[in-house]
């Protein structure tokens, strides 16, 4: 199996936290572009930004007079959240990539996400409810999936993502692992012993790119190749992301043993819980 690594430097920022609240720091700023000013508002609750932001607009000059000042709700106010602080110029990720020469399109990326990011946002998960449809729990975010029907329609929408969620689905499209925003997580939860059987993303529901982050334990993933039967194993660490295009998408099927220790490189991992959160932008069948 052949690896390379491109020239880029993975970047970590450290910023301490003196809030009382727990938050996800996303390391937001390190895409801001360079020789460029920005002012950064904080407020602890939604009415008060609405109060300031409403003043803000508000201005008395004659030539402007006959401004119409319209009224926002706390949707306009999240959504120009969003626009201020994930909706930054794409470019050169920081990220040191790995590239699986023998799957084209496969990439495997390392410290994704910081510890404390890795912390928050098992947090975050933990604090939602699962679902135990599968033999394993699992939680739904943007559309729900289909899993005897593979299907995904309008119908099966339950709601925008979370800030969480959506602010990673940022990250990875601001630096250039997807092409267009997720609309779409799946978060898996993995007790040792248990396993995803072989399988590709559903073409019809999905588009091209499919990006898994890891939480908690470390495990192999198998990547097979069904016409020749060849078989790649790729270690997934935690706060690592695997991101599937072209061939590692839609010819080669993934999964992940049901066993409770993996062997890789001749070192014997034992497993924990692992937590996966998987990012897909939706095709819909009756948009």
């Amino acid at each position: 199996m052949k690896i390379k690594r491109n020239k880029s430097v993975h970047r970590t920022n450290t910023r301490n936290n003196t809030s009382k609240k727990e938050h996800i720091q996303l390391d937001l700023f390190s895409q801001v572009p360079e020789k460029k000013t920005y002012s950064l508002v904080n407020f602890s609750e939604i009415s008060r930004w609405k109060r300031k932001l409403e003043s803000a607009t508000k201005f008395d000059n004659n030539s402007l007079n006959q401004q119409t000042i319209p009224k926002i709700s706390k949707q306009d106010i999240r959504q120009l959240e969003l626009n201020l602080f994930f909706h930054v110029p794409k470019q050169d990720n920081p990220y040191s990539v790995i590239e699986i020469d023998d799957i084209k399109g496969l990439k495997y990326i390392p410290e994704f996400i910081t510890q404390s990011e890795h912390d928050c946002l098992t947090k975050q998960v933990d604090n939602q409810p699962w679902l135990s449809d599968l033999k394993r729990r699992v939680q739904h975010y943007g559309y729900k999936y289909n899993y005897k029907a593979r299907a995904i329609d309008t119908s099966m929408h339950i709601g925008a993502l979370p800030d969480w969620a959506l602010a990673l689905a940022y990250k990875l499209y601001n630096n250039n692992f997807i092409e267009t925003i997720p609309d779409q997580v799946i978060v898996n939860e993995y007790l040792p012993g248990q396993g995803i059987s072989s399988h590709i993303d559903c073409v019809p529901c999905f588009a091209d790119t499919i990006i898994s982050l890891s939480l908690g334990s470390a495990c192999i993933m198998d990547f097979i190749n069904p016409s020749t039967g060849e078989k790649i194993p790729i270690l997934l660490e935690p706060k690592s992301i695997v991101v599937l295009k072209e061939d590692a998408r839609y010819k080669w099927t993934h999964s992940i043993a049901s066993r409770k220790m993996d062997k890789f490189q001749g070192q014997i991992i034992t497993r924990e819980r692992r937590i996966s959160l998987t990012f897909r932008k939706v095709i819909l069948a009756n948009p």
